[in-house]
This record gives C-alpha cells, structure tokens and sequence, in this order.
C-alpha cells in the first residue's frame, strides 16, 4: 500500500477570482504532480525521496509560491524556505532564507542526510548548495511579473498578504507520503509572504511547526498563517494529541486549525497516518489540493 497527498496553498480562495481556464490549469497541474508521485512510490522509492521530488515539481511551477513564482519581501527580494522529515526515524532538515537555490527542498534533504545539522539558513546555505553542485539561479529566474505587481500592491494597501488573499492565487507548497515499507514523510517548501519583512522565517521551515513526521502518528504539512503555526508548533502539536490524547487524525487536525483560527490565524493541512488514513482539512475559504493512493483513486479540489 502506498499514497500520496499534496497542497498548494490556501486562503481566501474564492471561486469567481478564477477563470475557467486557471482553474483547468491548477487542476492540471496538480494532477501531473500526483501522477508522478505514485508513479515513484509505485516502484519501491521511498516516502522521503517521493515528497522531496514532488516538492520540486511543485517549486518548478511559477503558478506556485515556491521556488520560481515565490512572493517577495518588502524590498523587493525573494527569499526562500524549505523542510523535509521522515517518520521512520525522525530524521529531518531545512533551510531558510535562501535566495539562490533552484530547489531549496533538496537542499533541505541534503541538511538532513549529509550534515550533523538541522537547519542552516541565510548566505551560507547559498554558498554551500553552489559548492555543493546543487542548481543555482539569478533573480530573473524566481521572480515573475505577477509577484512584482503583487508586492505592489500590497504596498500599497500596507499589507502583508497570504498569496490567496491576493488577486494571484498561490501559496507554499507541501506533500505527504505513506510507501511501501510503511514509512511516511513530510516536505514544505514556500517563498513566505507577499511584503513580509526581510529575514522573516516561515513555519514551513520549523520542523514541528509547518512540517512534521513521526511513524506512529502523522505526516503533515501546513499552509498558511505560518507565524500562527510557529506560535503553536502546530506539527507537533498534531502528532501530540495522537499520541498522548488518543485523538483520531481527523480531530488532531481539526483541533490543530481550531487553534489557529483562535490565534487570528488560518490556513490548511494535509495529513497522513501509517495505514494509509489521509486528511486534508483548511479553516480558509479553499486550498489547493490532491492526493492518489495505490488503487490509484485520486482527487484534486480547490473549493
């Protein structure tokens, strides 16, 4: 048995902001990314490999904000976080603030695999992707014209946004694997939000906050109010009242996103238990998202 969940953000999506058209488009897009996914866990790779790789698909696509496509800070710049964990032994890196790096979740992974580190940020983990041999690229690589005029316009209205609270609808990226051997895992990857202010973390790279992945709870992923997510580790907290509370993964989450709605926040989850019981759940007017399980039943929805 295996399966796959993914997300593409969530927020104030509202239906008549899209033509039929981006609809189609996002829908594609997803889809193609589940195939994919499946398609690996399908011949034996494992969850950590298969979120790692989806994710980049995920951050490849500018109608997302991950990688090429991510929003800007307040003085115009990209800057780029990302978090992988595996449930099978706890094992989980990232990065934050990254500018540089084509694929920051790979970097993450590379964090957790090859150093006794668990989160480098900021110049340096630039610096090492490139001597590294990971793919690098200039700014006129990430940043698209929708995200200019985007921070434009938040400027404008003094605000920092969630992607979907904007006029372009897009958001961070995540994905959620349960393989063959049993084992789930976590990835997140985003480019935070639109006129954060510059050096802001997200929750997408704090392990227990925005990520999180443990054999004998969950694998989860989140979207959102990330600075709300930090505030109440919402990762952990999830695998937590599964753990101590004999919650059901459906109340964890539930629960979890309560807390967040309390704290002003809002936002969305994808879920996944050993045994393949999956949850996607949001307190926001839609998220983006899909998942395919090894009978290769598959969903894709937006509202």
């Amino acid at each position: 048995m295996f399966k796959l969940l993914i997300h593409g953000g969530a927020g104030a999506v509202r239906r008549d902001h899209y033509s039929n058209q981006e609809i189609s488009e996002y829908k594609k897009s997803l889809k193609e990314v589940l195939d994919f996914g499946v398609e690996q866990l399908a011949h034996e790779q494992s969850a950590e490999d298969v979120v790692v790789k989806v994710v980049s698909l995920l951050e490849d696509n500018p109608l997302f904000n991950s990688g090429r496509g991510s929003v800007l800070t307040s003085d115009g710049r990209v800057q780029m976080d990302a978090a992988v964990m595996c449930g099978q032994d706890g094992s989980c890196g990232a990065v934050t603030l990254a500018e540089s790096i084509k694929n920051p979740v790979q970097m993450a992974q590379w964090v957790m695999r090859k150093t006794p580190h668990r989160l480098l940020g900021g110049r340096d983990v630039d610096l090492l992707a490139k001597a590294q041999g990971f793919q690098m690229e200039d700014v006129d690589y990430f940043v698209t014209e929708k995200r200019r005029e985007q921070l434009a316009a938040a400027k404008a209205k003094g605000a920092i946004q969630l992607d979907h609270d904007s006029e372009d609808h897009s958001q961070t990226v995540g994905a959620v694997a349960l393989d063959v051997f049993g084992n789930v895992a976590a990835a997140t990857s985003t480019g935070g939000l639109t006129n954060k202010m510059p050096g802001r973390v997200s929750d997408s790279a704090i392990v227990g906050a925005g990520t999180f992945a443990d054999n004998q709870s969950l694998a989860f992923s989140a979207t959102g109010t990330g600075d709300v997510f930090i505030q109440n580790m919402s990762g952990f907290d999830a695998h937590a009242l599964m753990v101590y509370s004999k919650k059901s993964l459906s109340e964890a989450c539930d629960e979890v996103l309560e807390k967040v709605k309390v704290r002003g926040g809002r936002g969305g989850v994808i879920a996944l238990r050993a045994n393949g019981e999956s949850y996607m759940a949001f307190n926001s007017l839609g998220m983006f998202r899909g998942q395919m399980d090894s009978e290769m039943k598959w969903e894709v929805a937006i509202f």
